[in-house]
């Protein structure tokens, strides 16, 4: 009886320690995702290397990708100096999580800032944008003939260079029909999964 015992209180806690494994990555775990979640392992990924933090034990997976969120994210990414300082912005306070990650970005011409002088760090990223975003961080290249696999892009549009070449690089996929739907926001969820696949080949998905 004491063996059996023994055994099962071995495999319980055996079990115990591979829900931890599997829902924690780093020293970070988040209460509002399960192994099941959408772009789960992408995540626990970034948030293994902290390129992505929860916020009180939660990660807002469907919540949209702000602009200043995407520069801090690829600013972790590629290890650019995410020191807090003041702005060429009007909208980017001295004081702001992201203005070391904007600047540098900016710097290094992953992201620009608008005519109006403004970076607007609130506004959410649409699929578009994460493309160019991804295209020039990762200097992601194609043979520029994927494009008319899309019915929704245009080579008129900025961001069709871009999506080209996140698409060709298995960085992104198209929609059933032929949509790239590149007006669409996306989640913080969605935006991690297109950087876990710039990051790493192992990610990458087939169009």
């Amino acid at each position: 009886m004491k063996k059996i015992i023994a055994v099962l209180t071995c495999f319980l806690m055996m079990g115990s320690i591979f829900s931890v494994s599997n829902t924690k990555a780093g020293n970070y775990t988040f209460n509002d995702l399960e192994e099941y979640s959408p772009f789960y392992q992408e995540i626990m990924y970034l948030a293994d290397k902290h390129i992505v933090l929860g916020v009180r034990g939660s990660f807002y997976p469907q919540e949209g990708v702000t602009r200043a969120g995407a520069a801090t994210m690829i600013g972790r990414a590629l290890l650019l100096d995410g020191t807090k300082r003041e702005s060429s912005f009007s909208d980017v306070g001295s004081q702001s999580y992201a203005s070391g990650y904007i600047e540098s970005a900016v710097d290094m011409g992953i992201i620009k800032g608008y005519t109006d002088g403004t970076f607007r760090p609130d506004e959410i990223v649409s699929r578009g944008e994460m493309s160019i975003f991804l295209a020039r961080a990762f200097n992601l290249e194609a043979e520029m003939e994927l494009g008319s696999d899309y019915n929704d892009i245009h080579p008129s549009m900025a961001s069709y260079e871009a999506i080209v070449k996140v698409s060709e690089a298995g960085v992104a996929r198209g929609f059933i029909g032929g949509f790239f739907r590149p007006d669409q926001d996306i989640t913080r969820a969605q935006f991690s999964a297109f950087l876990a696949r710039a990051l790493n080949a192992g990610f990458r998905v087939d169009n």
